[in-house]
């Protein structure tokens, strides 16, 4: 498909997605990881960083850097994406309540008990606004 289409195809991008999705599922972290960089980066050349679909691939590695047990890394990530969903759809969005959690996940992995329930907390206001 790069071949008929080019490196930096919309398509490619969407189907390397998906192959990231799927090593994800089967636990090979690193392969999940290395792919959804390469995704990000095609987005955030075609589409400029700003973008939905670069806050989802920014989602997607912070998910595996937090599977990987770098919360430090993965919270850093999951606040840039909190931020970019926030510009992009505001606070009541379901992207930034499921942002919202993720970090309280991560939070309550480093037994930061206080700061989980606060994101568990923006994650309900966002889920029932």
């Amino acid at each position: 498909m790069k071949h008929a289409l080019g490196d930096i195809h919309p398509n490619v991008a969407a189907i390397l997605g998906n192959i990231g999705n799927l090593q994800k599922e089967i636990g090979d972290l690193d392969a999940a990881y290395e792919t959804y960089q390469d995704v990000l980066g095609i987005e955030s050349y075609r589409l400029g960083v700003s973008h939905p679909e670069v806050a989802i691939s920014l989602h997607n590695v912070a998910t595996i850097e937090a599977a990987r047990g770098n919360y430090d890394q993965a919270l850093s990530i999951y606040k840039k994406v909190l931020n970019l969903q926030r510009k992009l759809f505001g606070s009541d969005d379901l992207a930034v309540a499921i942002t919202s959690a993720s970090m309280g996940d991560v939070y309550e992995r480093l037994g930061n008990m206080a700061l989980a329930v606060d994101c568990y907390e923006e994650s309900l206001r966002a889920k029932i606004a």
